[in-house]
């Protein structure tokens, strides 16, 4: 098959959970399937390196241009709201450029599959010429208006907060509605399919869950010479920074008073002056580390204690499959079919979280116990191959069924 994929950004270099998927995914898919690419590169990501490594999986890749929208035109977006119904965070991501290369595209390109990914890019629908000709297919990596009404709820200041909200409720009235034009939409989890399909019965909802690399990421042996702990993550803002300053200012405390000496080491990409500024005696930032291998061997427990956000969390996966037991909230456990107690730690406030992770960090057995239970969920449920072999199988019967008809 001839595969068009659009994405807001470059699946390479894989370093946010984002760009992981959607490089995982278009690796294996270019195993069976020619692929062409179209991206954006806002923030930087595509450097000569970056680029050869996407050309050697594509049949082509290209890179788009958002529009430059000047504050006043930024603002009439917004103003437009009440009578096009499109959130003006959606009309940032317009591109009179895109239009004409993906038009381009498909009148050279006879494509089986157009797939988009996420809703910042979900109006590139109709940019293309006679959708229904293709199988058309939207990812949503989560659902967007369901990740800001949580984030209301973490936010400190007045006017983040109403920002959170405004977002929320524009996107809750636009994005199941939108949705409804494309052949499937691609979802991360059950919950997040249930969600949507409250919002408007009429969706055609696949759940497609993030993985990991088995073969790649292999089971670490225990670190039981020091009690340290991980949190892995993008850490320019959002709902990462509040998983982390909650865990510092609540829960690591009450750990440190059983264990006095417990390490927390915080680790991920582009760290902000708020994470930057907790360094200290027992508190280790390593900014942009080159792999999360040696992070995880050198600690003892992963800690993800999510307040927001949707999805299935890539940090939670792959240290499952490195076997290091992993202590999280129920919204960081969303969408992975793990047991709690047995391959995953679910704690909800900073005396039980911090009661658990006391119990983990000083009981060897346990630790060994779940790491292999959480390598074999993995394993069994969340390997990048079977979950890529899955999405072809959609494309599969969606495209056979296009062409029939047409």
């Amino acid at each position: 098959m001839n595969i068009l994929f659009i994405t807001p950004y470059p699946p390479c270099p894989p370093v946010t959970g984002y760009q992981i998927r959607i490089y995982n995914l278009i690796k294996r898919l270019a195993r069976h399937h020619r692929i062409w690419l179209l991206t954006f590169d806002d923030y930087g990501f595509v450097t000569p390196d970056t680029l050869r490594d996407m050309q050697t999986l594509c049949a082509e890749v290209i890179i788009a241009r958002r529009d430059q929208r000047p504050f006043l035109r930024r603002l009439g977006g917004v103003l437009s709201y009440p009578r096009t119904g499109t959130p003006w965070q959606i009309r940032h991501w317009e591109s009179a450029h895109a239009r004409q290369l993906i038009q381009e595209l498909c009148r050279k390109i006879r494509f089986d599959v157009v797939h988009i990914e996420d809703s910042p890019t979900a109006r590139y629908w109709e940019y293309i010429p006679h959708p229904e000709t293709y199988g058309v297919f939207i990812t949503l990596q989560d659902v967007v208006f369901d990740k800001f009404r949580r984030m209301v709820r973490t936010e400190r200041g007045l006017r983040a907060k109403a920002r959170r909200w405004l977002y929320a409720r524009t996107m809750a009235a636009w994005e199941p509605r939108y949705m409804e034009r494309f052949d499937r939409c691609l979802v991360m989890s059950q919950r997040d399919g249930r969600l949507l399909q409250a919002h408007n019965a009429r969706l055609h909802i696949e759940v497609v869950p993030n993985g990991v690399d088995t073969q790649l990421l292999t089971l670490l042996p225990d670190q039981a010479a020091i009690p340290r702990l991980l949190f892995m993550g993008i850490l320019a803002g959002g709902t990462n920074v509040d998983a982390v300053l909650y865990f510092h200012r609540q829960v690591l405390p009450l750990i440190q008073k059983k264990i006095p000496q417990v390490d927390l080491w915080i680790a991920g990409h582009k760290p902000c002056p708020e994470i930057l500024q907790l360094a200290g005696e027992r508190v280790r930032i390593i900014a942009n580390p080159d792999s999360v291998v040696p992070c995880y061997a050198a600690c003892t427990v992963a800690v993800v204690p999510l307040r927001a956000g949707g999805g299935t969390k890539l940090k939670i996966l792959e240290a499952m499959a490195l076997g290091r037991p992993v202590i999280t909230t129920t919204i960081g456990a969303e969408g992975i079919d793990a047991v709690a107690g047995q391959s995953i730690l679910i704690a909800d406030d900073p005396a039980a979280m911090a009661a658990q992770t006391v119990n983990i960090l000083t009981d060897a057995d346990r630790r060994r116990q779940m790491a292999l239970a959480a390598r074999r969920l993995v394993e069994t449920h969340y390997d990048w191959d079977s979950i890529a072999d899955h999405l072809m199988e959609i494309y599969a019967a969606v495209a056979g069924t296009k062409r029939r008809q047409t």
